[in-house]
């Protein structure tokens, strides 16, 4: 985990820095979103504005802790602002602008702002230097085995036998 916060506030027309942890009034380069209220027919509703190249789940959000695994595999990251209900219960997989992965998940909508929880995980890049396949279950295994001369052994079975054996490999 390389930041999170569970319980942050930012007001409507500020932006706020997931690598660092910041908000600010207005715009900063650091930013990975805006946050601004919606009225009308949509009031309730905010407008979550990713700030490039910052990018957020567009569709598909999810109604749990997202798993870095999760938001890794989001396929719909993106740039593009989205109205959002914050009474909704949905999480926000997001990629910053620093290549760190997380979520944020907004909490309540307050007249002048909004509460939100977010979490960052390490950069995209170590996630994917340390993804394995599963690994094939084992068969046989076998540890400090002695083999007389004329002697064999199967890795298959890890049995020993007499060298002229068809079933032995070594």
């Amino acid at each position: 985990l390389f930041k999170e916060s569970p319980n942050t506030f930012i007001y409507f027309d500020s932006c706020f820095d997931l690598d660092g942890g910041v908000g600010t009034r207005g715009l900063n380069p650091e930013c990975d979103f805006i946050i601004r209220p919606l009225d009308g027919s949509q009031a309730g509703k905010i407008m979550l504005q990713p700030l490039e190249p910052a990018r957020f789940t567009s569709q598909g959000e999810f109604h749990t802790h997202p798993s870095p695994e999760t938001c890794i595999q989001a396929e719909t990251l993106s740039s593009s602002a989205r109205a959002v209900d914050p009474q909704a219960g949905s999480y926000f997989c997001f990629l910053t602008d620093s290549n760190h992965i997380g979520y944020l998940y907004f909490l309540q909508n307050a007249s002048n702002g909004i509460a939100f929880e977010w979490h960052t995980y390490g950069t995209l890049a170590q996630f994917q230097a340390t993804a394995t396949q599963t690994p094939l279950p084992v068969y046989a295994s076998g540890l400090d085995t002695i083999l007389e001369v004329g002697e064999c052994i199967s890795l298959d079975s890890g049995e020993t036998g007499n060298a002229l054996d068809p079933l032995c490999d070594l």
